[in-house]
């Protein structure tokens, strides 16, 4: 997995009764990317839904045998949608379904994620 930038914006939200834990979302319009967590570690992953090796495919196949690129554990076992589940403060999980109003562009953050990539086309 490489990393990748990706524009998004920031939410706060409770998780297990612990407020104020960070979240992050995508606009629903325009490119077709993806979020994902390891719920193990928290760690962010983007899947381009754009790239043809992807577009069909379902996240539990993309990340079959992938190991997460922080915590070493098993993608297959630990990957979830995000960040419809996350891990907050704690490690306690949580869900956070984005607004459907998309604050403006001057809200909107760059930050670096693993991307998910096929290791071969399938």
């Amino acid at each position: 997995m490489k990393k990748r930038k990706i524009r998004c914006y920031l939410a706060y939200c409770d998780a297990g009764g612990i407020f104020n834990n960070e979240v992050v979302y995508t606009a629903s319009e325009g490119y077709r990317i993806e979020l994902a967590t390891c719920i193990k570690c928290g760690a962010i992953l983007v899947l381009d839904r754009e790239n043809p090796q992807t577009a069909e495919q379902s996240l539990e196949s993309l990340v079959d045998g992938a190991m997460c690129p922080v915590c070493g554990c098993d993608l297959s076992e630990s990957i979830r949608l995000y960040p419809e589940t996350f891990r907050g403060k704690g490690g306690h999980l949580g869900s956070f379904t984005p607004p459907k109003i998309i604050p403006p562009d001057s809200e909107s953050h760059v930050i670096e994620v693993w991307e998910i990539i096929p290791s071969s086309p399938r």
